[in-house]
């Protein structure tokens, strides 16, 4: 018996849209990377591209656990700035919900 192995033209790609509000953010960040990556698919191939495309709606609501909250980032551009969650959501309210899932997708 053969393995499937998908190729490009057979992949259908789908947008998600999630609800972010009070969910926890490791939770949607792990399931954001499942859909990323295309794990959740019965015909997942690990060198094609079979992931699908995701829309997070109310990422500054997101509910965190703990001190992360208030614990420090810190960010490097230009000088080297040391931030709060807080203060990197008024600002990029987005980032940390990527920094979350980028991270699960390098492991």
């Amino acid at each position: 018996m053969k393995s499937y192995i998908a190729k490009p033209a057979d992949i259908d790609h789908k947008w998600y849209v999630i609800d972010a509000e009070d969910k926890t953010l490791g939770k949607i960040a792990a399931e954001i990377a499942m859909i990323l990556r295309g794990k959740k698919k019965p015909i997942y191939t690990p060198h094609v591209d079979c992931g699908d495309y995701v829309v997070v709606v109310n990422a500054e609501k997101v509910a965190v656990t703990g001190k992360k909250e208030s614990r420090r980032f810190t960010r490097a551009t230009v000088d080297i700035q040391v931030v709060s969650r807080r203060q990197l959501l008024q600002n990029f309210v987005l980032r940390s919900q990527r920094r979350s899932s980028v991270t699960l997708l390098r492991a």
